[in-house]
């Protein structure tokens, strides 16, 4: 059997589990492939088996996001922001996925298909957080999942955010339109639509002949073509809103092989901290005081999203109340934010 196995592209948990335990000679479980995937040692994937909608982008890391600010300016007590800041219209296709990482994105969905390696930064990870713990008999673990998080999976460098879809016609905003063609329909054979208000949709379609019916889906067709992404799709939450396998590529089992034999033949030697005079403990304190300013930045241009009115005086305000200001006044944070 394991010589099979050897020609699968993918396998199934138990595959993986049958195939790791021969392989290591050591028992391994299922809640055992969770743990790894959530201790990052191992990477699951997902197989989908209906095609999904989701957001075509990358991770960038939040450093490499904000242009880096400039070595004379980058010392306490001064950094000059407009070295920092990405003008806040750009932020309509970009949004943080985690203290370190932001993704961006292009404004079309798009489906997929096919296996995709599930990245354990967004709700997926909660996902398998879950199946962790049903493995274990504990079935009560239900967490909040926020809506402005979402379900991140990835292929080398390209990055999907899934999307789920709204529900069907007449969702749109301009369903008084669509409502106001149908009357005309209506009323030109004598049929009067303020006695059909109480129709579903599919009753009063039904009540069109032939041709008015395509003439309105043409109509509502376009109208959907012109909606953004936004009104049309709404953040992914889960995985289990969609026909899935959670399975495990046979390279990254035998990536992960590899790796146990390397730690066990593995021996750390003692390793001591050594500084060269000031230059580490400089460049330490710039990178720290560098990372601070854009959690500020971070921060201020989500509220300034949240309340576009407020002054910058007061959004720094709002931010020196939390521990991200690090002690430091309104007017420093003011001075150092660009919004």
């Amino acid at each position: 059997m394991r010589n099979l196995l050897n020609m699968y592209e993918w396998l199934t948990l138990e595959g993986a589990v049958s195939y790791l335990s021969g392989m290591i000679g050591e028992s391994v479980s299922i809640t055992d492939l969770y743990r790894l995937a959530l201790d990052g040692k191992l990477i699951l994937s997902v197989r989908f088996l209906t095609s999904v909608p989701a957001l075509a982008g990358k991770l960038v890391d939040e450093v490499d996001f904000f242009t880096q600010t400039s070595d004379e300016n980058i010392d306490e007590g001064h950094c000059d922001s407009s070295d920092l800041w990405i003008p806040i219209d750009t932020f309509d296709s970009s949004e943080p996925v985690d203290d370190d990482t932001w993704f961006v994105y292009e404004d079309v969905a798009q489906n997929i298909n096919g296996i995709w390696d599930l990245t354990m930064r967004g709700l997926e990870s909660v996902d398998i957080e879950k199946r962790y713990l049903d493995e274990q008999g504990e079935c009560g673990y239900n967490p909040k999942r926020d809506n402005e998080q979402g379900v991140w999976v990835q292929n080398d460098t390209d990055v999907r955010k899934l999307l789920s879809k709204l529900a069907p016609s007449p969702v749109y905003d301009d369903k008084a339109f669509i409502d106001e063609c149908i009357k005309i329909f209506l009323d030109s054979r004598g049929i009067y639509f303020d006695e059909c208000i109480d129709y579903d949709f599919d009753t009063l379609i039904s009540l069109l002949t032939s041709s008015e019916r395509d003439h309105l889906t043409a109509i509502i067709d376009l109208m959907s073509i012109s909606l953004p992404t936004c009104k049309i799709y709404k953040n992914c939450l889960t995985i289990e809103d969609y026909s899935h396998q959670i399975v495990i590529k046979r390279q990254e089992l035998e990536r992960f092989i590899q790796l146990l034999g390397e730690k066990k033949q593995e021996v750390k030697p003692t390793v001591q901290k050594a500084y060269t005079k000031n230059n580490d403990k400089q460049t330490y304190n710039k990178a720290k005081t560098q990372a601070k300013y854009l959690r500020w930045q971070k921060h201020a241009i989500k509220l300034k999203k949240k309340h576009p009115n407020k002054t910058k005086s007061w959004i720094a305000a709002e931010i020196a109340k939390l521990p991200i200001a690090e002690g430091k006044s309104t007017d420093t944070i003011r001075k150092n934010i660009k919004i």
